[in-house]
């Protein structure tokens, strides 16, 4: 098409083969240092593309510039999708850079990679800053900071970094009807389509797959130097595109929807003809800039179609090329389109007429998953027109409640016309919490008679329609002590600090609560023969030790300054021993006929018992006088203390 925009090209690739034969490997504590430097004479920058990467955990890769002004890393296991696959490196500038590879010793021989091209830039790059070109683009263009009225929608736009590495467009993040947060990312079909013949092949599809996305590169304050700290994901998965209004949906890998600083912009799929325009954008991938057009949008046919396109005339700012794929903006600051294009006048700060890709068109497309919107951006066919931008979903509020105290929590960011259905589940008591609901925002009540522990859920329905569940697990109730212990073939036994418990010597048991929860748990009198606690899961283990006493093990369990909770009060749990699990007055045998014999134990176990619990006074109360009986047909056996 006459005057469309194309990706813009700042390097030349290189097609290279460098791998760990090559460079030098160092041994260094706890592990080795593989290096090798790379230099172009002239370059502006360089960036790399990787082949066959792998990263065992534990394992960094960084890349230094001769100056010693941009250290770009680490890049880390969490950084690769998939192994053994591509990566784009950010672009460093400088005529020289270094690569530096940390692999810990317990890993050593499992990270791969061969660099396969080396791109030399030739433009773009001012005072240090990697990956872009600061200042770059044409005086006429204004910093996104310069409207600050647009600060949220800017956290939607990315610079992309293309797939040979040396070429650049734009886009942004698109909301989904089920609230998913799915990094679904609208840019320009012809930013994909490198042979320009109107169609993508399946490897230009696959190319797609290796970009790069570069968030938050724009300047802090309106024509300042300093730049906000930027997010940079590698490699997507292709979902959609349709030459016809030039559109192209990519969905980010990796956990984007992590990320609480980015925003998901809104979309309007309706005809109605914008009454005014912004356009956020990376010309020749610059720092983020803004265009506006305070005029009604018009509409434009091209590509083969019928008025598929809108018109704009920039009244303030322009765009270039590596503003393909950009959002355009209604006064609703909902998308209603991408750039294509537009026509190149000799003088570059009058490229202000722009054509966009109508985004009501794109929703329907040819009529394919692959060459439309809707079935990504409305999977469950909740038909809205229009979709506000947000930040992504995230349920808030305390990890614990106190007792006779009530706890707020609260979805933030839930768009309006969404309903929730709060529940509480998994909890280890038989009594669940008071929920109260109103909206977004639940309170819960703690007057139960018992510690609990347990998941909040918040279902997010639009009418009847169920979309996805958020919720908080460990939620903690603090009303007295409550736990379970396990010992043998005995589980989820509940215990309190009041009642002992019994374990076989030389046997282990667990004992686990959420009183115990980061807490500064002890032992003494008895020394156990194991003792592991686990602070974060409220977990210990021990065994009683095969020795000739039956002297307790007194587990003391205190709050811990540095992991302050409203449970603050000093436990004692009590651990027995005794040669028989769970009944230590009792003796169980089988006979021939595969009957089970029970009979009560001699007299001086019962006196050695009762001298074992006296030890325990003020802890453990029992009656002066007890008795255990063992009937058949008649009485068989009695054992008193007295």
């Amino acid at each position: 098409m006459e005057g469309e925009d194309v990706p813009y090209r700042f390097g030349k690739g290189f097609d290279v083969s460098y791998s760990f034969d090559d460079g030098q490997w160092e041994n260094v504590e706890g592990g080795r240092h593989w290096t090798i430097s790379f230099k172009s004479d002239g370059a502006i920058s360089l960036n790399f593309i990787i082949d066959n990467f792998y990263l065992p955990e534990g394992a960094k890769l960084y890349i230094e510039n001769q100056d010693e002004t941009v250290l770009y890393g680490p890049v880390t296991s969490c950084a690769l999708p998939k192994k053994y696959d591509s990566f784009l490196t950010d672009i460093i500038p400088g005529e020289q850079s270094t690569f530096y590879l940390y692999e810990p010793i317990e890993k050593e021989g499992e990270s791969k990679l061969t660099i396969k091209r080396v791109i030399h830039g030739y433009r773009g790059i001012s005072f240090d800053k990697s990956y872009g070109v600061v200042d770059g683009s044409s005086p006429c263009n204004y910093d996104v900071a310069c409207q600050p009225t647009y600060d949220k929608e800017s956290k939607a736009v990315a610079l992309v970094l293309l797939s040979n590495g040396s070429e650049l467009c734009s886009g942004s993040l698109l909301m989904n009807t089920n609230l998913t947060f799915v990094p679904y990312f609208l840019t320009a079909f012809h930013c994909i389509d490198t042979d320009k013949n109107d169609s993508l092949s399946d490897s230009e599809k696959n190319n797609a797959e290796n970009w790069m996305f570069k968030f938050y590169f724009k300047k802090l304050s309106c024509n300042g130097s300093t730049l906000s700290t930027s997010y940079t994901y590698n490699k997507a998965d292709f979902c959609s595109a349709w030459y016809f209004t030039d559109f192209a949906l990519m969905k980010i890998k990796g956990n984007v929807s992590q990320n609480s600083s980015l925003v998901w912009l809104g979309w309007d799929k309706t005809f109605v003809t914008p009454s005014s325009t912004a356009c956020i954008h990376h010309p020749e991938g610059d720092v983020m800039k803004i265009s506006i057009d305070n005029d009604a949008a018009t509409s434009y046919s091209d590509h083969g179609g019928t008025n598929n396109f809108w018109q704009v005339n920039f009244d303030y700012g322009i765009a270039q090329h590596g503003s393909s794929g950009s959002p355009l903006l209604n006064s609703n600051k909902r998308v209603v389109g991408q750039l294509l294009g537009g026509p190149h006048p000799s003088n570059i700060c009058d490229w202000t007429l722009k054509r966009y890709g109508k985004f009501n068109y794109s929703w329907i497309g040819g009529g394919h998953s692959y060459d439309r919107l809707c079935d990504w951006l409305d999977p469950n066919g909740l038909c809205l027109s229009t979709m506000d931008g947000s930040y992504p979903l995230f349920l808030t509020g305390p990890s614990n409640v106190c007792s006779n105290s009530t706890g707020t929590y609260t979805i933030e960011n839930l768009p309006s016309g969404y309903t929730v259905n709060w529940y509480f589940t998994n909890g280890n008591g038989t009594v669940a919490p008071n929920i109260q609901s109103s909206g977004n925002t639940c309170t819960i009540t703690n007057n139960l008679s018992q510690a609990y522990m347990g998941t909040l859920n918040a279902d997010i329905y639009y009418n009847s329609t169920l979309l996805r569940t958020l919720y908080m697990e460990n939620l903690k109730f603090y009303s007295g002590f409550y736990g379970v212990y396990s010992s043998g073939s005995v589980t989820n036994q509940p215990f309190y600090p009041l009642s002992p418990i019994w374990v076989t010597k030389g046997n282990s048991i667990l004992l686990k609560s959420i009183n115990m929860i980061y807490k500064n748990v002890s032992y003494s009198v008895t020394t156990p023969s194991t003792w592991q606690y686990y602070p974060y899961s409220g977990e210990l283990y021990l065994t009683y030790p095969l020795v000739n006493t039956n002297n307790p093990i007194y587990v003391t369990i205190q709050s811990d300054p540095n992991h302050p909770t409203c449970d603050n009060t000093t436990y004692q749990i009590v651990i027995m021993p005794n040669d028989f699990l769970r009944h230590p007055l009792l003796r169980t045998s089988v006979d021939d006929n595969g009957r089970i014999v029970v009979s009560i134990a001699e007299k001086e176990y019962c006196n050695e018992m009762k001298t074992a619990i006296e030890t325990n006074a003020g802890i453990i109360t029992y009656p002066d006088t007890w008795s255990l009986e063992v009937y058949s047909a008649s009485k068989v056996k009695k054992c008193s203390v007295n």
